[in-house]
This record gives structure tokens, sequence and C-alpha cells, in this order.
């Protein structure tokens, strides 16, 4: 056990201190003096003592001192002494429990709050769990300095965004790609807009582009060119160019055979009074010359007039003056919006 103190000499306020007459220490010792008179000193020697470390006496050598500290001390019937911060042994039985301790191993917070006050300290024993408690601090710590941070940042945010338009709304904004160009493209409306209103009778009086039908086939014409005559025998129409090329009947042939047709009764020939009823030749003209026929050509007919209407050189003119017309009033139209009228070359159309 610790025995006795012998001497101390240039740590604090122990400049030559020696032991004299019986300070021999029992099982109960009682130290007590006013403050300043070294207790926490002698605390700072027995704990270099129970640890070997240096520092709790060099860091408490007096101030003013010619020579380095030196302590002896008789522990179990021997002496340990310490000198050129080292000591010649470590004694490690030894239990102190000062306001060194109470920072090292109870913890209870280092500052005292409003909520502090609501509750009881938390007091914690033990170093490992001081240092757990204290990394505690330091991340609450954290914590109030990151939504400090998020407060402010969300203070400069909401004065930043468009009235109306809630935080968590704004924040579940996407970029856009190719924003300057999107902007640009709306200036130009904006701007269209504004020499709009700014012009709005102006604009009232100017024309509209009209809608452009370049010709076309009519719309049966697929339907007339693909129609069939089943009930007109394979040979009839054979018979029929025969006869006219025969009688030399030109383009008016088969006017001509189709009209005398319609003048047989009874089998009888209009010109000879013989039958025909088993004439061949007849029959032809029977087969060629049906009302399904004559409808067909009269179709065929109609269809040509219709074609030269559609596609003739008068609705091409009629398309070529609506696309000039509408190439004056785009140059017109086109300081208020995009437009741009595709090219065609009626030229080029004409000849095909």
């Amino acid at each position: 056990m610790l025995e006795k103190i012998v001497s101390i000499k240039n740590v604090g306020r122990f400049v030559n201190y020696g032991a004299a007459g019986d300070v021999t220490f029992r099982n109960l010792t009682l130290l007590f003096t006013e403050n300043g008179r070294g207790k926490t000193t002698l605390c700072a020697i027995l704990r270099s003592l129970q640890s070997g470390h240096h520092e709790h006496i060099s860091e408490r050598e007096t101030l003013g001192g010619s020579e380095a500290p030196s302590i002896l001390i008789r522990i179990d019937g021997g002496t340990i002494s310490y000198s050129d911060r080292r000591w010649s042994a470590v004694y490690k039985d030894i239990s102190i429990f000062d306001s060194t301790f109470i920072h090292d191993n109870v913890y209870s917070g280092d500052y005292v709050e409003h909520e502090h006050k609501k509750n009881l300290y938390r007091v914690i024993i033990g170093a490992q769990g001081v240092q757990l408690a204290r990394q505690v601090d330091s991340l609450n710590e954290k914590i109030r300095s990151a939504n400090s941070d998020l407060r402010s940042k969300k203070e400069t945010v909401l004065r930043l965004i468009p009235d109306g338009i809630a935080l968590d709304e704004y924040l579940s904004w996407e970029a856009v790609s190719e924003i300057d160009i999107l902007i640009k493209n709306k200036k130009e409306e904006i701007d269209s807009m504004r020499r709009a209103i700014e012009n709005a009778e102006e604009i009232q009086k100017e024309g509209i582009l009209s809608k452009l039908q370049l010709p076309s086939f009519p719309p049966d014409f697929t339907n007339i060119i693909s129609k069939q005559l089943s009930d007109i025998e394979e040979n009839a129409e054979a018979f029929v160019h025969k006869q006219i090329a025969n009688h030399e009947m030109g383009s008016q042939g088969e006017a001509w055979l189709s009209r005398g047709l319609g003048y047989i009764k009874n089998d009888l020939c209009p010109f000879c009074g013989q039958s025909v009823k088993t004439n061949e030749l007849i029959a032809a003209y029977r087969s060629h010359f049906n009302a399904d026929y004559i409808a067909l050509k009269e179709e065929i007919a109609q269809l040509s007039q219709h074609i030269n209407n559609r596609i003739g050189l008068a609705a091409l003119n009629t398309a070529q003056q609506t696309y000039s017309n509408n190439l004056a009033l785009q140059e017109f139209w086109k300081q208020f919006l995009k437009l741009s009228l595709e090219k065609i070359n009626f030229d080029e159309i004409q000849a095909k």
C-alpha cells in the first residue's frame, strides 16, 4: 500500500517538499486544506504513478524552477522514484476519484439548455460509455448544424421559387434538356403575340391562307376502271371489231351497231326481214351491247370528262393561283408566326 510521500520537488506548489515527522498514511488518512494548496497536484502525481504517464506531472512543473521535477514515494516497504520524466516503477493499485475522473468517466453533458431543465440529466458511467456519449453529442451537434443549414437554404429557396408553388413540388421538378432553346422559342412566341396585338387592326383586314387542293383523280376512278362484265362472251368483242373493220365503220362503228341492235323486233332483221334468232353475229352484238356494257361505256365517257375537270389545265391553273396568293400572304403572316410553305414546282407537274 501507499505508505509515505518522501519528497516532491518542482511540481506545482511543491517546490522542495520533504517528509518531516510521522506522515505515514494509515488505512484512512484525511488531507484537508483550503483551495490552491496542492490537493489536485497530489492527485496528478498519483495518477501519473498509476498510469506511468509523465504528462500529469510535467504539465504542472513549477514556474521559475531551476531543476526538473523529482519525486520519491514509499510503497509496500520499497521506494519508487520519478526523475527525467519517468518513474522507476508503475503502481497500478491506485484509484483516484477527482474532477478528472468525473470528466473521464461520468458524463452529464457539457452544456445546459432549456430542454435539459425539463428533464433529468443522463448519467453515464465508464470510459467506453463516456466515449460513446461524446460521439452521440458530436453527432447531435452535426445534426443541429445540418438542420440549421437546411433551414437557411430552405428560406433562400422559398424566396426564389414562383408564388403558389410548394417547396416539395419545386424539389420534384426535373431538369429540362435544351432549356435555352425552349426559352428562346417561347420568347419568340411572346414577341409574335405582342406584335399581333399591336397590329390587330391590320391583321383583321388581311386575308388568310387558302387551302390548296392539288389536282387529283376522281374518287370513282379506280372503281370504274376495275369493273368487269362477266356475261359478255369472250369472242363477242372480236366479232364486233371484225364487223366494224370489214365495213370500214371507223370510230362510229360501235355506236351505229348499238343503235341498230335496238331496232330488232321479234328476232327479225330491220333491213332484210329475215330471222336473226340463230345468227351468231347478232348474238355477239347482243352480248357486246348489253345494258351493263352500255352503262359502263357511259361511265367511262363521263369519267373522261371528270378526269379532265379534276387534273386538267384549268384545275392546275386554279391550284397555281391559290398557291401564288398564299405565297404573297406568307410574307405578311411570317412576322406573327412561324410559317413556311412547301415549294411546289407547277411547271414540272404540268410537264408530267
